[in-house]
């Protein structure tokens, strides 16, 4: 009987080890795949929750656990940063064949290293890929994995990301013919996002010189502010296109301004806009003095978000939630809205539907981050995580 007992126990022991256990990827030399092979079950993770970016030495020293469908959902957090790393082993069976993939995950900065060093850099805010100068440079969204013939590589994969992944994460491995089909698939289903974003940054453009002509002509200072709230809206236009569909028009630094600061700095610019317009410091004292305060704030986040994106410190580690709350920004455009409503002023209907619009297009996707389901048909995907859930 207790040797029966033993049995079971062992035997559900081992069950349990070879489910989590780092099962390493055999490959018999280079593969002639069609498409990508997906190794997510082969892979363990530790996700970081410190205050300080751990090194490389400090996180191979951490608890690994299996990755499982919970880490393969797309994550949103109140951190700013969201800093993960992916270990897998690879082994190479043929005694002949170098193994030479690609590694393909979609992420903002990315890292991967053997078991000494750092052999490749990657991500939608890489630069100067491919640079002659520095070859751990590579690939824009793939990162190379190469096993010499019958030997076994451990690999680690560290990931960075802003707030939240850009879309569900995925760990492919993948040939050179199967990376260039990929690319020309994704940006044939690009298409109607590059078109869309195209469209408005061109729209805030062409309105941002038509203010600039009228400022030229009357010197209103409503204009001067307009002009300023469409620059804004460009550039972060450029930054979605840049980091979405691969345009490489900013280094890591601008990218970084622009995510931090201008989610605060283009209903700030609004706000002195539709002031100035429907003359609220004249009609409206006490309100204005709201809207000021509120102005302050955000300023306060637009500094306090970029510090800690940028330079990876956290002064209130505890409360990423509250000093980074979009709330602000929607009380800022209630109080706009309501201002708007009581002017005396024949635009201000025309005018009122400005902070309405921020507030249903611009602060309500950060609080309900919802994503879209990835069955759907991927231009429809990439346009709906696009507009309504970055």
């Amino acid at each position: 009987m207790q040797k029966s007992v033993l049995l079971i126990i062992l035997t559900l022991l081992v069950g349990l080890y070879n489910l989590f256990a780092q099962k390493p990827i055999e490959i018999n030399g280079q593969p002639n795949w069609e498409k990508a092979l997906d190794i997510s079950d082969n892979c363990h993770i530790y996700e970081e929750t410190s205050d300080k970016p751990l090194t490389f030495e400090e996180a191979k020293k951490q608890k690994f656990v299996f990755f499982d469908s919970v880490y393969r959902k797309q994550k949103f957090s109140n951190r700013p940063l969201i800093i993960q790393w992916l270990r897998f082993t690879v082994k190479n069976t043929s005694f002949t064949d170098t193994l030479n993939l690609g590694l393909n995950t979609v992420h903002v900065l990315t890292s991967l290293y053997t078991t000494d060093k750092l052999i490749a850099k990657s991500g939608a805010y890489e630069k100067n890929l491919n640079n002659k100068n520095n070859p751990s440079l590579t690939h824009r969204l793939i990162l190379p994995i190469t096993v010499a013939p019958f030997s076994t590589t451990t690999f680690w994969l560290r990931t960075e990301d802003r707030q939240n992944q850009l879309i569900p994460p995925q760990m492919l491995l993948q040939t050179q013919y199967v990376t260039i089909k990929e690319e020309l698939k994704s940006t044939f289903e690009a298409r109607y996002l590059f078109l869309i974003l195209a469209m408005i940054t061109g729209c805030f453009l062409f309105i941002g010189i038509y203010a600039s002509y009228h400022y030229y002509l009357y010197r209103n200072s409503s204009f001067f502010w307009y002009i300023l709230y469409t620059i804004a809206a460009v550039f972060s236009g450029l930054h979605w296109m840049d980091i979405r569909l691969g345009m490489n028009l900013f280094p890591l630094l601008i990218n970084d301004i622009i995510f931090s600061i201008f989610l605060y700095l283009i209903p700030v610019l609004y706000s002195f806009f539709i002031g100035n317009m429907l003359e609220f410091p004249i009609h409206f004292k006490k309100g204005w003095l709201l809207v000021k305060i509120l102005v302050i704030v955000c300023l306060f986040q637009m500094i306090l978000e970029f510090t800690e994106v940028r330079f990876s410190w956290f002064p209130f580690p505890n409360y990423y939630g509250t000093f980074l709350s979009p709330f602000s920004i929607i009380i800022l455009n209630i109080i706009l809205a309501t201002l708007a409503a009581k002017s005396k002023s024949k635009l201000k209907w025309f005018l009122f539907m400005g902070p309405i619009s921020l507030i249903i297009f611009w602060c309500l996707p950060i609080i309900v981050p919802l994503a879209p389901p990835t069955d759907m048909k991927p231009e429809l995907f990439f346009v709906i995580q696009q507009f309504y859930f970055d």
